[in-house]
């Protein structure tokens, strides 16, 4: 043995020697036996000499070389790492050892954001959502914990459960203990629904519904502990995956009693399915509010009630059908006004419940009602009127009332929806067109426009523009790809901007100076296609397709372009330079398309959305990628 550890060269030359020497010997004595008994003996020597030859030769390497262990990588390295780590392989990973536990511990960032419970957009097997199995005990339990180890951070808690489990005392003191001492909070409770397949009525799936009323009473009873470090609220009540609005579901509401009746630090709440009654003094601290009640009629005396027991309010979201019987100048007259001293930030979503045939003749008098009651002459009202999640995308034709936006400063046409904004009111509608439904009546002028974004598919309605926009000064046009992939855009494959310019006349804008073309993918592809474009053609564009005053522009800009595809490309290039005073051309996306494509996504695509994402200047945590709850499912 000692021979093997200290030099198994020898041992090996050795082996081999007696290993030939006992098999010609007992093979010219005939004695097949015993020289296969010998080799057999000798390859297992061999064997045992060969792995003790490799275990040193590897520890010899190891001892080399520095170690890979991850005690020795820097805390801020190990926590970039484990960031990326799903919640329960951080979990697992926390009890391999006591260094890489002590050290995950101490990393309070990795247990701070914790999303328990269902989705509410999917569909479970029939049975899975029982209250009797879903959530467990122990899932509370660990919850608690492991929030607790993220207690130096703001700690965040996303939960959808059934009430009905709050029956144990256990969980109702966890449900307590989360309101207590989380800083966010966003609940979901539901009950259980069975829903047929479609194609199978004899075959069930359970959904998520709105709460019953056993359950919401638990609910409720939970919620009226107080909340001393709660910072933003979120109670979210799924629809009814068998109905299509909440019609002839039961009222949900919420009593003066909620978080104990104590604003705390909460100053921002977000209510979708509740009822508000009475004055809730926990929310009269509040700065941000989006509501969506149930049933979704608002009137407004609700809203003055709302109004007077948020005195701090300084954004409100509202999603509704506002029922004004008369002018909002005519019921104030009637009623005690309240000026409102701090809100600036009104974001109104027209709700879509109900088949609806155009837009609501009320919209005028929602605004100048709004216009009354806040005290700040600059107050900035968005009024949402897309379909969103509430009925069919592509469903109304609508044109605005008369005296709505007469004189539009910024109009976007784009490929997924249509903004109009005035000096400190914004209309967010769908992608259908607005300018032929605007122009007959002859009720807005587009003179004051100084801004137009348009989609190269929708270049045809623009004409009705040109002559029409002198002080128009910035111009960005959308290149939407059409093909199917992996194929890239190429301007003479399909109808396009550049195809079609020669059959369009040209755009007359005398004051443009700032031109933008801008690379986009397509309405419903989930990847992203590459744009190549010829600089040829851009100039041809430019040159033939816009008309201004000035000799050459002043900025002209081509983003989300991969690559370009001219025969000549340093003479393209140099006639492209020629067309305004700074040139870029880039193939990251442009931040112009990066706001619509969020003003987009925020409402067709969010888990959980809200009324005032839209005065949101980056991607909220609630959007389709960034939804920033760690899930732990349910066990």
């Amino acid at each position: 043995m000692s021979a093997q550890s200290t030099n198994p060269h020898t041992t090996l030359h050795r082996a081999a020697e007696r290993t030939a020497v006992l098999v010609r010997t007992y093979a010219s004595r005939q004695d097949w036996n015993a020289a296969n008994d010998a080799q057999a003996a000798a390859h297992h020597v061999l064997r045992r000499t060969l792995i003790s030859y490799i275990c040193l030769v590897r520890k010899s390497w190891e001892d080399d070389r520095p170690s890979a262990s991850l005690e020795h990588l820097p805390p801020k390295a190990l926590e970039r790492i484990l960031h990326y780590l799903p919640l329960r392989s951080r979990l697992s990973l926390s009890n391999t050892c006591r260094h890489v536990r002590a050290s995950m511990l101490a990393m309070a960032q990795l247990w701070s954001k914790v999303r328990m419970g269902p989705t509410p957009q999917v569909l479970y097997v029939h049975g899975t959502l029982d209250a009797a199995r879903m959530p467990r005990q122990a899932l509370w339990l660990g919850v608690r914990n492991l929030l607790r180890r993220g207690t130096v951070l703001p700690t965040r808690l996303s939960a959808s459960f059934d009430p009905l489990c709050l029956r144990d005392a256990s969980t109702m003191a966890c449900l307590r203990s989360f309101l207590h001492d989380t800083t966010t909070v966003r609940l979901q409770p539901y009950t259980a629904e069975p829903v047929p397949l479609w194609i199978d009525p004899d075959v069930h799936y359970d959904g998520m519904g709105p709460p019953s009323s056993d359950a919401w009473s638990l609910f409720t009873t939970g919620l009226s502990t107080p909340a001393p470090r709660l910072e933003s609220l979120e109670i979210i009540i799924p629809k009814s995956p068998t109905k299509t609005s909440w019609e002839d579901t039961m009222p949900l509401l919420l009593s003066g009693t909620t978080l104990g009746g104590t604003p705390g630090q909460l100053r921002s709440c977000h209510l979708n399915g509740v009822t508000l009654t009475g004055v809730l003094v926990s929310f009269s601290a509040l700065t941000t509010f989006d509501y969506q009640p149930n049933p979704d009629t608002l009137s407004i005396e609700a809203i003055l009630c709302i109004l007077h027991d948020m005195p701090c309010l300084e954004t409100l979201g509202l999603n509704a059908s506002f029922k004004f019987e008369e002018a909002a100048e005519a019921v104030l007259e009637s009623t005690s006004p309240i000026v409102h001293q701090h809100l600036a930030r009104i974001a109104l979503a027209v709700s879509r419940q109900r088949p609806m045939r155009g837009l609501p003749d009320n919209l005028a008098a929602v605004v100048a009602f709004f216009r009354i009651v806040c005290a700040k002459p600059d107050v900035a009202i968005v009024m949402d009127v897309r379909m969103g999640t509430d009925g069919p995308t592509f469903s109304s034709r609508y044109s605005l009332p008369k005296g709505f936006i007469d004189f539009p400063e910024e109009f976007v046409l784009g490929h997924r929806l249509t903004i109009l904004r005035e000096t400190n009111l914004t209309i967010l509608a769908c992608h259908r067109s607005m300018i032929r439904a605007a122009m007959p009546t002859n009720t807005m002028s587009f003179g004051n426009i100084v801004r137009l974004v348009i989609g190269e598919f929708r270049r045809p309605e623009v004409t009705v523009l040109s002559g029409n926009v002198p002080r128009l000064r910035s111009l960005c046009i959308t290149l939407v790809t059409t093909v199917e992939p992996p194929a890239t855009y190429r301007p003479h494959e399909e109808p396009n901007l550049f195809t079609s310019a020669a059959l369009q006349p040209a755009l007359d804008c005398p004051a443009l100076e700032d031109v933008e073309l801008a690379g986009e993918s397509p309405l419903g592809f989930p990847f992203t296609l590459k744009c190549v474009i010829s600089l040829a053609d851009v100039c041809h564009f430019v040159r033939t397709g816009l008309r201004f005053a000035a000799p050459r522009l002043r900025t002209l800009a081509l983003s989300g372009v991969s690559a370009t595809t001219d025969p000549d490309p340093v003479a393209a290039f140099l006639a492209f330079q020629q067309l305004a005073d700074d040139v870029s051309l880039r193939e990251a996306t442009s931040p112009e398309m990066r706001r619509l494509e969020t003003l987009h996504d925020q409402r067709n695509f969010g888990r959980v959305w809200a009324p005032s994402h839209v005065f949101a200047t980056k991607p909220l945590v609630d959007s389709r990628a960034t939804d920033r709850f760690y899930a732990l499912g349910w066990l």
